[in-house]
């Protein structure tokens, strides 16, 4: 689920050089990816600061919050700040479907699934995210439809 690294803007302001964002950023992911959530807050917290709200940081917060298997904290992320500032966000709305399917809320995660398949904007590596998503939560509606009989758990 790594992501692609973001497109960075130098600007005069900037007191990082965009390879250097870009290398902060790589540790981002890779630090919620082996488990270091607060590592990983940190980095994307420092990268906020320095570079103001940019989607590719607050897809970096929100996975470090399912990776330390917080998905409630990244549904809340998103939704109270990631999707109030960049409110038509296609990506966004796929990691907040996930963060949904991941609390095993499919009716929530559905709902945003289709609406993405009808604005048809995310890009190859979200659109093979956001199949994935819906297989899951295909399979949780008919968990929930048929669930197991006492007597198999």
């Amino acid at each position: 689920m790594m992501q692609a690294m973001p497109i960075i803007q130098e600007t005069e302001q900037t007191i990082l050089t965009s390879e250097e964002i870009r290398l902060f950023a790589s540790l981002g992911y890779q630090a919620a990816i082996e488990g270091y959530a607060s590592i990983a807050m940190n980095i994307f917290e420092g990268l906020r600061v320095l570079l103001g709200d940019q989607v590719w940081i607050c897809i970096g917060i929100s996975l470090a919050h399912i990776y330390a298997n917080c998905p409630k904290a990244a549904a809340s992320f998103l939704q109270n700040h990631g999707l109030r500032i960049f409110p038509e966000d296609p990506q966004l709305k796929l990691f907040l479907s996930l963060s949904f399917m991941l609390q095993k809320l499919p009716t929530k995660a559905n709902s945003i699934l289709d609406k993405l398949n009808i604005q048809g904007m995310l890009n190859e590596q979200d659109e093979l995210l956001k199949n994935k998503i819906q297989e899951k939560v295909s399979e949780m509606n008919v968990k929930s439809r048929f669930p197991k009989p006492a007597v198999f758990e």
